[in-house]
Formats: C-alpha cells, sequence, structure tokens
C-alpha cells in the first residue's frame, strides 16, 4: 500500500530552532501510534529530515512528533519512534519478522501473506523493544517474532545488529511471546535458536506462503543495488528492463561466514588432485576456475593446463586453460568451443568473489561481466566439477536455480587413519615436543599467538643447541618470503623443529615433505578458529600423531559450557551464588555466561549480577573488569551499575553539608552510619567544586579519587621554567635523539595547537595561547618521557593522545575506521577544565559546554 500524505498537525513552537528543519528534504518517514489506543495514527509521522550545519555541512537531524496528554509537541532526539510498519499488522496477522533495514523490511514484507508482517528498527541497531511495542504485540494476539540483524559495521569486535537482537531477544521473551534470532553467521550469536535464513526460504518454520523457488525467483528478480540500472552485460545476463541484476548484499546473507568454510574446503589430503586425475580427459578442453592464483599455476602444471598469465593473446583463444574469475570473462574464443568439464574450485570462494566482490576487487560492470560469462559456458559444459569439502543447502540450491550448476558433490576420498589425542594445558605441549626432539625425531608446531611462538623458539634453541630450529611467522615475513621457505624441500628437510603461524599456508597450495612421528597444534588465540589448524594438518601427511591443544574462548555455545562443566566436574551451583574464593579463567567465566543465560525470570537473573556486582567490588577491582566479560551481559550490568550510582547521587545530595572539624573527624575515626558516610561525602566534592552548586552537581557522578589524582597533576605541571629544565636535562638520554626531536618539532606543534584550539573552544586569547606554546615546547620533552612514548612523524597520534592524558583529560573511544581513532573528551574531563578555568591557567568563561563533546580524530 502506497504511504499515507503527511497532514502535518498545527502545533506551536519555536521557530528559531526548527525552521531550518523544514528546508531539509525528507528522508524518511514513520507512522505513530496513539499511546492510549494503541492504533496507528497515519496522520502524524515522524520527520527524519537533511539539513545545513552551521558550517554548510549536510547533516541528518531527527525531529519529530509526539503525543502527550492530548497535545502535539515538536523535539530533537526526544521520545524514540516506533517500529517502522506496525500499520500492517492486522487481525490476521500472528507471526511478525523485524529486520534492520526498510530495503529488506520492504523486499521481504512483499512476499508475505496477511498472516504475517514485516517491520524494521527505525533507528538500526540502537533500538530497543519498548513497553509500547509490547503492549501492542498483546493487543492484537502476536505469537511468535523473529529478529533478522544485520553485520554492517561492528562495536568493540561485536556486531551491533547481533547486540541488538540479543537484547531484544531477551526482551520480548520476558513478556511472553516466543522469540527467535536468524543467525545468518551460525556461530556469532549465541544458540538463542538455531533457525536460519534457510529456514525461511524453505518455509520449514511457517514463515513464507510461496514455494522456495517462487520466493527466491522473486526476490532476485525484483532487487537491484546498481546504480541508474545502467549496467549492461554482453553477454545476454541481464533480461529486459535489468530484471535479473542480483542484489549482493542479500546475496552475502544468504552464504554463510566465507571464513568459516573456506579453511576447511582447503584441507590437503582430501582428495582432489585424485578426483581431477579421474574426471577430466586431457585431450579436451577443460577450464578451471579458482579464486586463488597460486593453486591455478599449481593445478595447470600439473595436469599440462595453460595458466592464464601466460597467455597473451585471450580474446581469441580456444585451448584448456586455469583461470581465476575475475580473468576468465576475457577469453572469449571459449564461448564458441565445445567444452568437456569445467572444475570450480572452492565454490563458496568463487561465489564471494563474483557476487560480493571484495576479495579480488570485482565491482560494476566487470562482476556482471563475469557472471554473464560464468553462466554462458557452464550452459554449454558437458560436466561441471565442484571441489568442496562442505557446501550449505542453500548455497547448493542458488548455484543450481540461477547458475544452472549440478556439480558433483563430493566428501572426503583420503582416508584419514591420524590420531588425535588432545591436551588438556600447554605445559604438556611443550613436554611432549622436549621428548620429541630428546629422541631424535623431527617436530613441528602450529601456534597461533606470534608472542608465543618467539618465546618458545628462543626457549627449545637455548635447550637444544645441537638442533635446528625454525620459527615461521605469518605477521614478520611477506608471502613472497614465506613461500620461497616453505617450497625448498631440501631446506625444510634440515630443520629438527618448524614453529609456524598456522594462518601462512592460506592459499598456498603445495605440499612440505618434512617426515615426523609427531604433529603438534596449540593455539591461545581466539582470532583462529580450529579449522585453520586443521587445514595445517592437512599439509603435514605423514604425521600419524597429531596432538592438539585449543583454549575455549568466550562466546562459545551452551552445549560446549555444558560440556566444560561435565568434564571438569566443576559444581554449577557455586557459579550461580558466584563464590568469591573462585579465580575468574576462562572457562569460569563462560559458565557464568551459561548460568545467566539459563535463568529465564527476571528476579532470578537481577540476583546472579547483583551477586557478580559484589564479587567485583569484594576483590578491590573497579569497573573495568566489566569489560573483560562478554558484551551479552554489559548491557545488564551496566543497568546495576546506574542504578546504584543513581542511588549514591540522591543520598549526597540529601546528606547535611558538615563543617571541616566534623569531616576531619569522620576523616580520621571512619564513619559509623551511612549518614555519616555520605555527609563526609557531600563534604568533599561540594569543597572539590570550591561551593559551586552547578559544579557540584555535575561531579558528584565521577569517582571522587580521580578527579583528585587527576587535578593534583595540575600543580606538578605548574612549576617554574628553572624546576622544568632540570628535570629536561636529566631525562635527556631516555628519549629521542635532538635530530629526531627537530626534525618532528615542528609537525607536533602545529598537532598541539590544533589541539589546544579544540580544547577551548576557540576561546582562550592570543596572549593565553602563545603562553600555552611556550609551556608545551618547554616540557615536551619531559611529557615525552612520562609516556614512554618514541615520538615520531609516523606517530604523531600517540603524542597527541598522549597529550590529552598530561593534561587530566581522558578520551573515550567513539569508533575505529581502519587505523583510523575517533575520540571524545569524557565527562570527567569536563569538570577538570572548569578546575582550570578557577585557577586562572586557561579561560573558558564563555564556553559552550557542547563545545567539548565535538569529536576528535586522531
Amino acid at each position: 500500500p502506497k504511504k499515507p500524505a503527511i497532514d502535518k498537525p498545527k502545533i506551536s513552537y519555536d521557530k528559531k530552532n526548527t525552521e531550518s528543519f523544514y528546508k531539509g528534504k525528507i528522508t524518511n518517514e514513520f507512522i505513530y501510534i496513539n499511546p492510549e489506543t494503541l492504533q496507528p495514527d497515519f496522520k502524524k509521522v515522524i520527520i527524519l529530515k537533511e539539513s545545513l550545519n552551521k558550517k554548510g555541512k549536510k547533516e541528518k537531524q531527527t525531529p519529530w512528533y509526539y503525543y502527550d496528554n492530548e497535545k502535539y509537541y515538536i523535539g530533537l532526539n526526544g521520545k524514540k519512534p516506533y517500529l517502522y510498519n506496525l500499520h500492517k499488522i492486522n487481525e490476521k496477522t500472528k507471526f511478525i519478522i523485524i529486520a534492520e533495514g526498510e530495503k529488506k523490511t520492504e523486499l521481504i514484507g512483499k512476499y508475505l501473506s496477511s498472516e504475517y508482517a514485516c517491520l524494521s528498527y527505525p533507528t538500526g541497531a540502537n533500538y530497543r523493544i519498548t513497553d509500547y511495542d509490547l503492549k501492542f504485540f498483546h493487543s492484537k494476539g502476536i505469537e511468535k517474532v523473529l529478529l533478522l540483524p544485520d553485520y554492517d559495521f561492528k562495536k568493540d569486535g561485536k556486531y551491533l545488529g547481533q547486540l541488538c537482537s540479543i537484547e531484544n531477544h531477551l526482551i520480548i521473551k520476558q513478556a511472553g511471546i516466543d522469540c527467535h534470532i536468524v543467525d545468518f553467521l551460525d556461530d556469532a550469536l549465541p544458540d538463542f535458536s538455531g533457525y536460519d535464513i534457510e529456514d525461511i526460504l524453505t518455509g520449514y518454520y511457517g514463515v513464507i506462503e510461496y514455494e522456495r523457488e517462487q520466493f527466491l525467483e522473486n526476490l532476485f528478480a525484483e532487487c537491484s543495488e546498481y546504480q541508474d540500472n545502467k549496467f549492461i552485460s554482453k553477454f545476454g545476463f541481464i533480461e529486459k528492463n535489468n530484471k535479473r541484476l542480483f542484489n549482493t548484499r542479500f546475496v552475502n546473507d544468504r552464504i554463510k561466514n566465507i571464513d568459516h568454510y573456506s579453511t576447511l574446503k582447503a584441507i590437503q589430503g582430501a582428495g582432489k588432485t585424485t578426483l581431477m586425475e579421474t574426471r577430466l580427459d586431457l585431450n579436451k578442453t577443460n577450464i578451471v576456475i579458482s579464486s586463488r592464483e597460486i593453486l591455478s599455476k599449481e593445478l595447470g602444471k600439473k595436469f599440462n593446463i595453460n595458466d592464464y598469465q601466460e597467455v597473451s593473446k585471450r580474446k581469441n583463444y580456444t585451448q584448456s586453460i586455469c583461470s581465476t574469475i575475475n580473468s576468465i570473462s576475457h577469453f572469449e574464443g571459449l564461448l564458441n568451443t565445445e567444452i568437456d568439464t569445467i572444475v570450480l574450485d572452492e565454490i563458496s570462494l568463487l561465489i564471494d568473489d563474483l557476487f560480493r566482490g571484495k576479495t579480488r576487487g570485482l565491482i560494476g560492470k566487470d562482476r556482471l561481466n563475469s557472471i554473464g560469462f560464468l553462466v554462458t559456458i557452464l550452459k554449454k559444459a558437458k560436466n561441471v566439477l565442484g571441489l568442496d569439502a562442505d557446501i550449505r543447502f542453500s548455497t547448493r540450491y542458488f548455484l543450481k536455480k540461477f547458475l544452472g550448476l549440478n556439480f558433483t558433490h563430493y566428501e572426503n576420498l583420503y582416508k584419514d587413519d591420524r590420531k588425535f589425542i588432545e591436551s588438556k594445558d600447554f605445559d604438556s605441549i611443550v613436554l611432549i615436543t622436549e621428548n620429541e626432539l630428546n629422541n631424535n625425531e623431527k617436530v613441528s608446531l602450529a601456534i597461533t599467538s606470534e608472542k608465543k611462538g618467539e618465546k618458545l623458539t628462543k626457549y627449545y634453541k637455548d635447550k637444544f643447541k645441537d638442533k635446528k630450529i625454525i620459527f615461521i611467522s605469518a605477521y614478520t615475513k611477506t608471502r613472497e618470503e614465506q613461500q620461497a621457505i616453505l617450497k625448498d624441500h631440501s631446506l625444510m628437510l634440515n630443520y629438527d623443529l618448524i614453529i609456524y603461524t598456522p594462518t601462512i599456508f592460506t592459499g598456498n597450495d603445495f605440499n612440505i615433505p618434512f617426515s615426523k612421528k609427531t604433529f603438534l597444534i596449540c593455539t591461545d588465540n581466539r582470532t583462529v578458529n580450529h579449522f585453520q589448524l586443521m587445514q595445517s594438518v592437512g599439509r603435514f601427511r605423514q604425521a600419524k600423531e597429531v596432538h592438539y591443544f585449543i583454549r575455549l574462548i568466550e562466546g562459545t555455545r551452551k552445549t560446549k559450557l555444558k560440556e566444560i562443566i561435565k568434564e571438569k566436574n566443576i559444581p554449577l551451583n557455586e557459579f550461580m551464588t558466584l563464590n568469591p574464593d573462585y579465580t575468574f579463567k576462562e572457562d569460569k567465566k563462560l559458565l557464568l555466561m551459561y548460568a545467566i543465560l539459563e535463568k529465564e525470570d527476571r528476579e532470578s537473573k537481577n540476583n546472579l549480577l547483583h551477586n557478580f556486582r559484589n564479587l567485583i567490588y569484594s576483590r578491590g577491582s573497579n569497573l573495568t573488569f566489566q569489560d573483560k566479560i562478554n558484551s551479552d551481559l554489559s548491557g545488564e550490568l551496566s543497568e546495576s551499575f546506574e542504578k546504584q550510582n543513581e542511588d549514591r547521587i540522591n543520598e549526597i545530595l540529601k546528606a547535611e553539608l558538615i563543617d571541616i572539624n566534623t569531616a576531619s573527624k569522620y576523616e580520621t575515626e571512619g564513619t559509623a552510619t551511612e549518614k555519616e558516610f555520605y555527609e563526609l561525602e557531600k563534604f568533599k566534592y561540594y569543597n572539590l567544586a570550591a561551593g559551586k552548586e552547578d559544579i557540584f552537581k555535575k561531579i558528584i557522578p565521577l569517582d571522587f579519587d580521580t578527579i583528585k589524582n587527576q587535578c593534583n597533576r595540575f600543580s606538578d605541571m605548574k612549576e617554574s621554567p628553572e624546576t622544568l629544565k632540570e628535570q629536561d636535562l636529566k631525562n635527556s638520554s631516555d628519549y629521542l635523539p635532538d635530530n629526531e626531536y627537530r626534525s618532528v618539532k615542528a609537525k607536533l606543534r602545529n598537532e598541539i595547537e590544533f589541539i589546544i584550539g579544540g580544547i577551548s573552544g576557540g576561546l582562550i586569547d592570543n596572549q593565553k595561547q602563545e603562553q600555552v606554546k611556550e609551556y608545551i615546547d618547554a616540557n615536551l620533552d619531559r611529557i615525552r618521557y612520562n609516556l614512554k612514548l618514541d615520538v615520531n612523524s609516523d606517530k604523531i597520534g600517540y603524542f597527541i593522545r598522549g597529550f590529552y592524558l598530561q593534561l587530566g583529560l581522558k578520551l573515550d573511544l567513539v569508533k575505529k575506521s581502519g587505523k583510523n581513532r575517533t575520540y571524545r573528551i569524557n565527562q570527567e574531563s569536563l569538570y577538570i577544565m572548569e578546575n582550570l578555568d578557577r585557577s586562572g591557567y586557561i579561560n573558558i568563561e564563555n564556553a559552550n559546554v557542547s563545545k567539548y563533546y565535538e569529536s576528535v580524530n586522531v
């Protein structure tokens, strides 16, 4: 149905603050519900507009109307909007899907019957289901909810959509409504559901009224992400009106995490070469397509097939060829050639290159040409051989339906008779290695931590001085250096112990003829998964006995947690009460997660969190420990701490303001009651704020000792020039040489001037600015020494951030983008700046507090 016309209600508002919003372009609309009747009101909408800020740059601002006590108001960042598409829920609707992004919502909703509705979050991954939403669901008799998170970007190593869905899942489930998360990455989320996008497409969970084929056909036929639909394929793949363009984002969502599969498929010894030897007729024209250039060369030599890089005249080429997917479309002569067999190596990677276009840079028209060419030759070939050890059903269906791919799917032709033995700790691996070396056996050890690899290498070299030992790291050697070492078979055979990082083998298709009795794998790094380690095992076929140690990592599924409980015989009840005598190690943190996830009722869960909070304080720890536990708990823990802090602030505000004699007595003798404790707290904060009520109320939420220590740093920094010069001379040998200092001094000064301008909001007068600059120049070496940083022209950012810390101004990390980091001056620093203002160090009398929240890029 078309969106209703906007009927803007007549309201009174401050024109000065809102007129700029009416000049902008409407970028989106959300329909509101009347909070009393819980019915959608099409005449009252939330409007998102695009406007210009004071600097003339475009920015999105979000004014919206909201209803309260029979009046309509317009506000900025006020009440959050409701879920989009609520008006599509009717009396027949029993099942709803909540997705991120309107494109996905509209696309999926287009193929749903009236029994289902697809909603979307109005504020993306930051939206949390409200009481109004739950009341509305109950009023409409909703029985089931399915959450479809996005995986666009991460925060602190977690997908925002993932965190949002976990919280909303708990909120909806506690409201008595059956709720599940669609897990596109399968192992990225806790095991709340196990349902996958495949379940939706197959209709297994009763979502789609169409048959699976009908749904997929409509899905890909209707959706396009290419700009203006102007791309045209010369191979006729795109039909009239661009109806056959593929939505790459949906392909990405439907195909599982490529990294998860590609490693297992790359195991050497699975029998790919054997399979090709039995299926390829070398007297006929064959095409081998691989996403790895090295593999193309190796396979080409093995089967006497030309490598695409060695062919200069490609347009009219008609013989057998081994090529990558992004180059195959250049061999147009093959379109008129009779093709016997096409070999597709690692199909999932091939699809990743073809439709996502990220791995090898396929974009726009080049991608479409490759798709068109591949479809054309697949139709011509007599046989198509797919080389994968494991392919998900939905991927196979996609290949069959849209690429016409009926390929031979094989499992593992190589019989693995090796013995796998799990070691319970890291030390046992080291001990086994020593025994093998003492028995003159050759050993290889894969370890995912480079630092531990270096330490082990040094340890073994010191202990076994007569043995030849080498450490090959993916982080310290280039790809060419790795290949040169690994391909020199005679060199490798001379070593008694090879220690290496398993990632060096990714994409390197060659044997390592390193005969040995024992092959060792160990890992304590959560970034490399089990499949990558197994890939390394495959490289060493002679190993008959494999010992491995894998440390459990956060985020393991509940099934694995149960195994821990069973194997280690750790009483779950003791974790439910969180006995302070326990030391938190990896397995115990996982058990804590398991215990909390298993708790269904809110009261029990709150009690558990309360005990956990007391445990933290009982160990003299602070809130930084909270960052170390799984982020799934952080939201609920934050609520607990925020509530406690709020109660503390209220008690301090209510306390009586005592005199200095009483405060001195409490400080020396201790406080006997809570009343006396809060009176002493009020005295401290009030005096630290110099008796100013507005400052006093601002600093109460902050940690008193931290603020006090930071303020004391300023007195140290305001020593006399003679004292500072003496300290500089004393420490001159501990920082950069003079020539390096001079080379970067000008650049540092420019950066510092920018910082000072940012801190002061541009309100320091010229004379004060010069004083500050002189101070910085005079103390630059001292600051460097205190920071223990090697400051050079490539690491200006370290110095900038360190300079903030020297001023007592903490920075909070806002976001990461590549190597860039964006920081924001935090709350405590606001008070520090006001303290400077009172001491006359800088002048911020007319400064707007919001200025200090502007981000600083490093």
